[in-house]
């Protein structure tokens, strides 16, 4: 069964880049300055986590070129949560916020 995640997805990114104060166009541009690549890559995680959506879907939403930049993007994150306790907590709240957030995207959109 397909599902549309779009608002979900859209919810999930706000509350990312709301989360580390960041502007909309710089998480979506092909920037690869690190600040913009760590929230982009935690959105990508908080995505993959706090949805059902593909990770070509997530792509998709985030203009990526294609779902391994997600892959991707999700390995570094586990990877820094793994080597930062404070970093591994700032993520899971703010998961914890994102899932919320796509719930509500859903129930609204149902």
């Amino acid at each position: 069964m397909w599902h549309d995640s779009t608002r979900e997805l859209d919810a999930v990114i706000d509350m990312v880049i709301r989360h580390y104060d960041v502007s909309p166009l710089g998480v979506y541009s092909p920037s690869r300055m690190q600040t913009l690549s760590r929230v982009r890559f935690v959105a990508m995680y908080c995505c993959a986590l706090a949805t059902e959506a593909s990770l070509e879907e997530i792509a998709h939403a985030l203009k990526r070129k294609d779902h391994t930049t997600v892959a991707h993007g999700i390995r570094q994150v586990e990877a820094r949560c793994m080597k930062s306790e404070s970093f591994r907590r700032d993520v899971s709240m703010l998961l914890e916020r994102c899932r919320t957030a796509a719930r509500l995207a859903r129930e609204l959109a149902a």
